[in-house]
């Protein structure tokens, strides 16, 4: 039997890397070993690349990712669109805001994506990362999948009475973490009392000193720039406030944070 290919070796692991989680560091350390064997035998291609940044995103190699995201970004291929959308996703793992949403209004707008249920969900969700109801609002009339994510979203934010000012929020947020963040989750949920809470649960490349010198600033921020456009309501922050871990590597443990 002939041995795999470089191309199909690189679309293997590309395909394990969407089923690991960012708890996974040894998973992610073993693609990235095997993906710089095949950097030395054959020039990575576009899902090649974002494979690589995905990896050493979850791994803790916060520089090494951006290096192969802005590669696999002009390489980029639409006719790929799974490594498409992973390209969007770790954008929006390392903060890149900007560029996520560029990809993901791109991905959203190509012809066949919008019955693409995965794919809109996760566009959506870089939407409400960005705190870009506009963006949302888009994508709920152009979604043709059973599901409507965004539609969704754009009802929880206007339950909590958050629609006008969730993009300020995070603006604030999103600023705060920009540089250190490598891996975000968010969404929405209920609390022990029934009430839907959003999560917003950032992974930072840092010590817990890190960790807690940003949250310190998060709600110092908060409490500044946000509390005004909303007074009689600060008081719930814990319904909006992001909760902020240490990256696994350096924990040792993945949740939220304590």
């Amino acid at each position: 039997m002939p041995a795999p290919t470089p191309a199909k070796r690189t679309s293997e692991i590309f395909n394990r890397l969407n089923g690991i989680g960012i708890e996974d560091i040894d998973a992610a350390e073993r693609c990235l070993f095997q993906l710089r064997a095949l950097g030395g035998m054959n020039k990575l291609d576009f899902s090649g690349r974002v494979a690589w940044a995905q990896a050493a995103l979850i791994a803790g190699y916060r520089d090494q990712a951006l290096e192969q995201m802005h590669a696999a970004y002009y390489i980029r291929d639409m006719t790929d669109w799974p490594a498409f959308d992973a390209l969007m996703r770790v954008h929006m793992h390392a903060g890149l805001w900007g560029r996520a949403l560029e990809l993901s209004r791109a991905l959203a707008n190509t012809p066949g994506m919008s019955a693409n249920e995965l794919v809109m969900t996760n566009c959506a969700l870089v939407a409400l990362g960005a705190g870009d109801v506009a963006f949302l609002q888009e994508l709920a009339k152009i979604q043709q999948s059973s599901k409507n994510f965004a539609g969704g979203f754009l009802k929880q934010l206007e339950e909590l009475e958050m629609l006008e000012h969730f993009g300020a929020h995070q603006r604030i947020v999103n600023e705060i973490v920009k540089d250190v963040q490598i891996h975000r989750s968010i969404g929405f949920c209920p609390d022990d009392d029934g009430c839907m809470v959003i999560i917003d649960q950032i992974y930072v490349d840092g010590t817990r000193t890190t960790r807690q010198s940003i949250r310190d600033r998060l709600y110092d921020a908060l409490e500044a720039d946000f509390a005004p456009l909303v007074p009689e309501r600060f008081d719930y922050d814990l319904r909006v406030m992001p909760l902020v871990s240490v990256a696994p590597r350096h924990s040792g443990v993945s949740g939220v944070a304590a």
